[in-house]
């Protein structure tokens, strides 16, 4: 199970701890979580859970400490971290631990690595718990943030809102925490609490997403010469094509989706409106889509794909060609 899906369970109670759960993974603050949620099931806020560190641990000591439970605690957690070492020097013990476990205790084994195809792995797997603490991208990462914003500080964080941070902040849970507890105190004289897409716009984004919204305003506008000139700009103060290409998604999906809505009744301002394009964008936006026409602005999805893949590697042009022609491919036709 991934740490994410495991952190989104509501009402996590001491009898659903497994005595034994290995945390595996490069997300070191996924980890953590998962070792709080566990220890506040099982310990409830009167203990907290005994560390050892597997560079120097041995498992005589940790079995100790799981085995003896004080008579003001009806349970026991014991942490091993940077347990990599730990567990391929005492891997069969605690293959022998995992059949015959203390009762009333938890074993939990934080670890870099861990190989599916072990006898250790799959004994875990059949009557413990295995938390996977691996990177979280794209839409994972939005729905993690979403619920983080709802668990811990009781605040709606929009969907694109958190679609936006991640394009902006990238993947790094730290970093979009960090960026998530400000915009929750932003938000908290709010009623209701909600941070949405423009709040992570005006408080999140950096100079280089603010001239990538730029260049595609001159867009809109029809000024392509200026676009290609802001793109210059991005390139050469050594912004990643991924992130620009990024930024540039992130407003076209929602145009996108106002085409679409917009098919049926014609109403492009209201489909705009829902879409969630931001205010003091909608009345260029239609007046573009407007000059553009519904056969070209429908393409706009395939267009984005198209230059990801490029980018990818699924084309010979350099990056900067792939950008410009998207962004020619996006201008509307002269007056």
């Amino acid at each position: 199970m991934h740490a994410a899906e495991f952190l989104k369970q509501s009402g996590l109670a001491a009898a659903d701890v497994p005595p034994v759960v290995a945390v595996h993974g490069d997300q070191r603050l996924l980890a953590r979580r998962c070792v709080d949620r566990i220890a506040a099931a099982v310990l409830g806020d009167d203990d907290e859970p005994t560390r050892l560190d597997g560079v120097t641990a041995d498992l005589a000591s940790a079995l100790d400490e799981l085995r003896t439970v004080s008579m003001f605690a009806s349970a026991r957690i014991v942490v091993v971290g940077a347990a990599d070492g730990f567990v391929t020097d005492h891997r069969a013990g605690l293959e022998r631990y995992v059949a015959a476990p203390a009762a009333g205790s938890v074993l939990i084994l934080e670890v870099s690595k861990w190989l599916k195809t072990t006898r250790l792995a799959k004994a875990v797997a059949k009557s413990g718990l295995t938390l996977e603490c691996s990177e979280l991208k794209g839409a994972k990462a939005a729905a993690y943030l979403v619920g983080v914003a709802k668990a811990e500080h009781d605040t709606a964080l929009a969907r694109d809102a958190a679609e936006l941070m991640v394009t902006l902040a990238g993947t790094d849970l730290g970093l979009l925490e960090q960026e998530l507890g400000k915009l929750c105190a932003f938000a908290a004289d709010r009623d209701p609490k909600a941070v949405t897409a423009e709040d992570v716009a005006a408080l999140v984004m950096d100079g280089s997403v603010k001239n990538t919204f730029e260049m595609l305003a001159e867009v809109r506008r029809g000024n392509v010469g200026r676009a290609l000139a802001e793109l210059d700009k991005l390139l050469l103060a050594g912004e990643a094509p991924f992130k620009i290409l990024g930024g540039m998604s992130f407003v076209l999906r929602k145009i996108a989706t106002a085409v679409d809505l917009s098919a049926g009744d014609g109403n492009l301002s209201r489909a705009l409106a829902t879409a969630g394009v931001f205010p003091k964008e909608r009345g260029e936006t239609e007046q573009y889509l407007r000059r553009l026409g519904r056969k070209r602005a429908e393409r706009f999805r395939g267009l984005l794909l198209e230059a990801d893949g490029a980018l990818r590697g699924g084309s010979a042009l350099p990056d900067r060609t792939v950008l410009e022609r998207l962004l020619i491919q996006l201008a509307p036709p002269s007056r």
